[in-house]
């Protein structure tokens, strides 16, 4: 079977409604940059907000949202064949994240 090479993913809704608007220390499982992470979003400054996600170690961590999460794990069942990943955010100002692997 062949692998197929593009994966089309918005990031948002679990991201920035269920995860960073609710971060704080109390958080289970909080990357060690959760202060960072929520200042960023609370200031509405989204590429800080995509600089401190590419800082978690972990794609699959919670905070990540379902959408990178899955991602994640379509990644690690080796389900794609890819060398930069991008994420777009649907947000005014876009912000485009790529990650080379």
């Amino acid at each position: 079977m062949q692998k197929q090479n593009t994966l089309i993913c918005t990031v948002g809704t679990s991201l920035f409604e269920s995860n960073l608007k609710h971060l704080s220390e109390s958080t289970a499982n909080a990357p060690t940059n959760w202060h960072e992470l929520k200042q960023a979003y609370d200031l509405q400054n989204w590429a800080l907000v995509a600089d401190e996600l590419l800082k978690i170690q972990d794609p699959s961590t919670r905070v990540c949202g379902a959408e990178i999460n899955t991602v994640e794990e379509i990644r690690k069942k080796d389900g794609l064949i890819w060398r930069i990943w991008s994420f777009l955010f649907p947000i005014q100002r876009q912000v485009e994240i790529q990650v080379e692997c």
